[in-house]
């Protein structure tokens, strides 16, 4: 799922902005940043010599990423942080099938912080 989320917000972001992809995942982040072209100069194999695992959206990533100039930041998950908070509501609700009002406004105007994490998870 991080790997899909980081995918599709980089579709979505405009190519010719500065863009900040902030991700709960070390795995995403480092997969991006340092492990992804090792892996292709190894014929997508890992360290273990074993094929990477979600390849595909590895690749997906990859072309997403071409040609847009991204920051990756790497923020605790769970720790008040009202981006990833707001990411956890989106994420359990969709998988829950729940219906959800969705907007696009910088982190500091968003309609909660911190303080409110119980109420929304």
């Amino acid at each position: 799922m991080e790997l899909a989320a980081a995918i599709e917000g980089l579709k979505a972001a405009d190519p010719s902005s500065s863009i900040t992809l902030y991700s709960d995942s070390q795995y995403v982040i480092k997969g991006i940043t340092e492990w992804i072209y090792g892996w292709q100069r190894k014929g997508w194999k890992n360290s273990q010599k074993k094929s990477v695992l979600n390849r595909d959206l590895w690749e997906d990533l990859l072309t997403a990423s071409l040609g847009k100039e991204i920051l990756w930041k790497y923020v605790k998950g769970h720790d008040d942080n009202a981006g990833n908070i707001r990411c956890d509501e989106i994420a359990t609700r969709f998988a829950d099938g729940e219906k959800m009002n969705l907007y696009n406004v910088p982190t500091e105007k968003y309609p909660f912080t911190g303080i409110l994490k119980s109420v929304l998870l």
